[in-house]
């Protein structure tokens, strides 16, 4: 599997993530704040402090706060194919 390469917070509660392979795009995370625990990043400083987990390479926000790397990949995979078929 891929591992994400760079992680940025961009405007309005998304990130940009982009991949060992090349595949790049942008998450919204507002559905996250829903799930017990991510209500903090809610907060835009909390928001900002995104990093990729050296060990994991998971997306981190803190020790006890990620998002599966592969998951979000499968994901950003899925939004470019429903772009380039204009699904969208």
């Amino acid at each position: 599997m891929n591992n994400p390469v760079s992680v940025k917070p961009v405007d309005d509660f998304k990130i940009l993530v982009k991949y060992s392979d090349g595949l790049e795009g942008e998450f919204n995370c507002k559905n996250l704040f829903k799930k017990k625990g991510f209500e903090i990043l809610n907060n835009k400083e909390e928001f900002a402090k995104v990093y990729i987990d050296e060990k994991s390479k998971d997306i981190c926000w803190s020790e006890d706060l990620s998002m599966c790397k592969n998951a979000l990949y499968r994901i950003l995979e899925l939004q470019k194919l429903s772009r380039n078929l204009k699904l969208d």
